[in-house]
């Protein structure tokens, strides 16, 4: 069969996608003939040049919202859009697979349906994380039967099966993990494969990839799946459900043969968290060592004590360049709320121990989280104020969305969440969650967002995103910037002088 991958924009453009080279090589490996095309990248590589980048920090938020994507970011990717659809539908393609994501459902639902318009006959299948989302219209795809199916979770096998069904014209409706227009087929049932078998898959394929075009020269590489965590605000472990790993000298050969196809020794870990078994992380540092393979890698990572800084310093010398780590708070009950396991003292612990080790220490936090009083804001600060010195960059995003498959959109009455007469969360006309009690709303936290924004500025800590607008100041609104600034480090020192005499965390 001749196939056509694809992912649509928006979505960052900083390296290939990981998840397409999978289902390419599994593709290629049953003989089908396979056309790759990021088209997220291709749009990028045009806009950027004439317009204010919509891929950048806080602009590329907005991508999630229909209103916006259809005022703002439409206009500037259509004519792309039409052409790829047009490609596919008269480029005697038996089929077409879409990544989808938050940031890229509008343009992938636009395409979808354009293809199918023009040439009924095609096959369209989509996976990614937003095929969980139940709140988005992409179900109504599947059962109107312009997408012939949807893969939940990890789709390497599933979409092997689902080519073997297509080719000897066997049903498709009894493959677990397949989301089928077949309404009787159970969404539920579809989420409950089995995990996947690492040592079955074929390594990635990125050979249709312009790699020179992406923002890192930087290729993403698995070396497990899930997580060891449930925290209530994550969807992680919902998707991949059990925490798994590859062996060590899988992911090394994996790490070889990228460098001699490629050229680039450069890799960006895409797991929840490297340090999952800290056993398996330390057989590869020494397969690393030990082969004296030159390369250079980031990765998430987990605040853990078993996270040594005798461990910390081989990774340093196997090529570890920076970890991100999610501290999300500096606030124990926060945390605990979170259900990060995880407490402040251990996070303070790592950051000292990964920095002096040579490691960049990269902070991710999340701003507003319910329950977060004024208090447990003030702690964050306080945090991230003792440890600037040794925080290589601070990440706080926006404020706190609420995916709908994370624990906490799930049971929302334990979070205080204003909900609607059928108990699903209520969501104003911006897509924006309140507090019960209408306290926490859109504005507090934006203020919240904003606060935190001006005390980074303020006490010098590099951070991001900084939004579009900040980068435009000049004049008037520069100097009013700069007043707020201080003045956030002013309400600081007052804090930690009201708060501190009685913090007993």
């Amino acid at each position: 069969m001749k196939v056509a991958l694809a992912q649509m924009p928006f979505w960052p453009t900083y390296m290939p996608p990981l998840g397409l080279a999978y289902i390419t090589a599994i593709l290629r490996r049953r003989g089908h003939e396979v056309v790759v095309q990021d088209l997220n990248l291709e749009c990028w590589t045009r806009v950027k040049k004439n317009h204010a980048n919509p891929w950048d920090g806080f602009l590329l938020d907005n991508a999630s919202n229909l209103k916006y994507f259809k005022e703002k970011l439409m206009p500037m990717v259509q004519s792309d859009l039409t052409i790829y659809a047009k490609k596919v539908a008269f480029g005697e393609f038996d089929a077409v697979g879409f990544t989808v994501n938050e940031l890229n459902v509008h343009s992938t639902r636009f395409v979808v349906q354009l293809i199918k318009k023009m040439n009924p006959d095609i096959k369209i299948f989509i996976g990614g994380p937003e095929v969980y989302s139940e709140q988005n219209k992409l179900l109504e795809d599947i059962y109107s039967g312009t997408v012939e199916a949807a893969v939940i979770g990890e789709g390497e096998e599933i979409v092997d099966e689902l080519f073997e069904a297509w080719e000897t014209g066997s049903s498709i409706d009894q493959i677990i993990g397949l989301v089928t227009n077949n309404k009787n087929s159970n969404y539920e049932k579809a989420k409950k494969r089995a995990a996947i078998d690492f040592s079955k898959l074929p390594l990635p394929d990125f050979s249709d990839f312009y790699l020179d075009k992406y923002m890192h020269k930087q290729i993403p590489i698995m070396m497990s799946r899930g997580c060891v965590a449930a925290c209530t605000f994550c969807t992680e472990f919902v998707t991949w459900r059990s925490y798994r790993v590859r062996t060590a000298k899988n992911v090394f050969d994996e790490m070889v043969s990228i460098k001699k196809s490629t050229g680039i020794s450069s890799f960006y870990f895409c797991d929840s968290l490297i340090n999952g078994n800290h056993q398996m992380l330390s057989d590869l540092v020494d397969l690393i060592l030990n082969n004296n393979f030159q390369c250079d890698w980031v990765a998430f990572c987990r605040a853990d004590e078993r996270l040594t800084k005798e461990l910390l310093t081989r990774m340093k010398n196997s090529g570890c360049k920076e970890l991100f780590f999610g501290f999300e708070s500096g606030s124990n009950k926060i945390l605990k709320l979170m259900n990060k396991n995880n407490t402040v003292e251990t996070a303070n612990k790592v950051i000292k121990e990964t920095a002096s080790s040579g490691i960049l220490v990269h902070g991710l936090f999340i701003i507003a989280f319910p329950g977060e009083t004024s208090e447990d804001f003030y702690l964050t600060k306080k945090f991230i104020y003792e440890n600037k010195e040794d925080f290589y960059k601070v990440t706080i995003g926006g404020t706190l969305q609420l995916p709908p498959i994370a624990p906490m959109s799930q049971r929302p009455k334990a979070f205080d969440i204003k909900l609607n007469a059928d108990g699903s969360v209520f969501f104003d006309e911006n897509g924006k969650w309140y507090s019960k009690d209408g306290k926490f709303s859109p504005k507090v936290r934006a203020n919240r967002l904003e606060a935190m924004q001006n005390f980074l500025e303020a006490i010098d800590v590099n951070w991001d995103p900084i939004p579009f607008e900040r980068t435009q100041l000049s004049g008037f609104k520069k100097l009013a910037t700069k007043l707020k600034e201080k003045h956030q480090l002013l309400v600081f020192k007052k804090e930690d002088k009201n708060y501190s005499s009685n913090l007993s965390r």
